[in-house]
């Protein structure tokens, strides 16, 4: 009578963890939201100013492994760099649109690393330059991201992100300027 009691009750324990730990998982139909302190970095050479801010994201799992993401910055950032021994400045803000495969997803793993691909949509304002001329309204560019979500209940887990967008800055006399920016951010994502 003891030993059924025993195996009872690690059998519930054991259905129970199972349980848990599937739900830690990402699955077809999940939306999530995240939300990032980030920092951004310019890889191309040239005299750029990195910049703080805030990222949100929206997503949703079309499949167990596959998902897409739009994010964005919370404000439009300051772009700062030297053209031509001439200080130059902007404001900008990118949108970004990703499709994700989550290796682990549908699996019950605690740990969700994702990879995305995608598009990055920037928008310039203030864009007179120093010297004459201005910086395009708009540009289109690639984007790959690499990511990880550590889940710490069912609907919350810390994430950590890098992306990186293939971005030159075109504007009039035939003016291009790399500015390629490389943005890392951690925070939150909440998953329901």
């Amino acid at each position: 009578m003891k030993s059924v009691k025993i195996l009872s009750a690690a059998i519930i324990a054991g259905t129970a963890t199972f349980g848990a730990q599937q739900a830690l998982a990402y699955n077809s139909g999940d939306f999530f939201a995240r939300l990032d302190a980030t920092r951004t970095t310019s890889t191309a050479s040239g005299d750029f100013d990195d910049q703080r801010s805030f990222t949100g994201a929206l997503g949703w799992m079309f499949a167990d492994k596959f998902g897409v993401e739009f994010n964005t910055v919370g404000q439009r950032q300051d772009l700062e760099f030297s053209r031509n021994g001439q200080d130059q400045s902007a404001k900008y803000r990118p949108y970004s649109l990703l499709a994700q495969w989550y290796p682990l997803g549908g699996t019950g793993a605690q740990v969700q690393p994702y990879v995305g691909a995608g598009v990055t949509y920037t928008q310039f304002d203030d864009r007179s330059l120093a010297g004459g001329g201005s910086i395009d309204s708009d540009s289109w560019n690639g984007t790959a991201q690499l990511g990880l979500d550590y889940f710490l209940t069912s609907w919350l887990a810390v994430n950590g992100n890098v992306q990186y967008t293939d971005m030159s800055i075109k504007g009039s006399q035939g003016m291009k300027q790399d500015f390629d920016p490389l943005t890392v951010g951690a925070g939150l994502t909440f998953r329901f």
